[in-house]
């Protein structure tokens, strides 16, 4: 980064994110019933302009994972698991921006992401019994601390100001301790808008 123009780094466009995740894990040693857990993500975007069309998008965020799903198919759906994994995630993204009329946009953006999980819980529901597991803790430490995967997606700027984003994030290693394979898997939406001035045509005056 230390080799992008000057000029660039003064037209940084900083926005505050927030929205919903709907997120799933990969299981790889064994398939079962699941359905998509939501939770929520929220946190900040940095937009750095390396021309008219390109950029890098980044900025960390809260990213809320995790599935719910049966132990087995024959498992009656009363007999659940619900894993919820906690994360700050840092994407960097490289993103190209189509211009439109009355100053809208869209970029398509894809890159890699890293992500650090703070805490973690696990419910199990058998029966009229519910237990609570703990993960990302000293004495279970189930899942790793650090996650890498990689992060695609879409935005729409409506007037250079506010807009929406559409994220697909996906683990490209293991997210668990031990022999069992497992990755995240994450829907994100999240609406942004810009605290800090969004440059008209990546180089044009200044908008507040």
């Amino acid at each position: 980064m230390l080799g992008f123009p000057i000029h660039a780094f003064g037209q940084v466009s900083f926005a505050i994110r927030g929205g919903m995740n709907f997120s799933s894990i990969s299981f790889r040693d064994y398939k079962p019933e699941k359905k998509l857990l939501q939770k929520v993500n929220a946190g900040t975007m940095l937009t750095i302009p390396l021309d008219d069309n390109w950029a890098i998008l980044t900025g960390p965020y809260y990213s809320g994972k995790g599935v719910i799903f049966t132990r087995s198919i024959q498992t009656n759906k009363i007999d659940s698991f619900t894993i919820f994994l906690n994360y700050i995630d840092l994407p960097v993204n490289i993103g190209y921006w189509f211009s439109s009329e009355k100053e809208n946009g869209v970029t398509l953006f894809a890159g890699p992401y890293l992500s650090y999980g703070f805490n973690g819980r696990m419910f199990q529901r058998e029966r009229r019994h519910l237990a609570t597991t703990h993960l990302h803790k000293v004495e279970t430490d189930k899942y790793k601390r650090l996650d890498v995967g990689l992060d695609i997606g879409v935005l729409y700027e409506i007037k250079t100001r506010y807009g929406v984003r559409f994220d697909y994030a996906r683990s490209l290693l293991n997210t668990r301790r031990g022999f069992e394979q497992e990755k995240n898997i994450v829907f994100g939406f999240s609406l942004f808008w810009y605290i800090l001035p969004q440059f008209k045509d990546r180089g044009g005056t200044p908008r507040f």
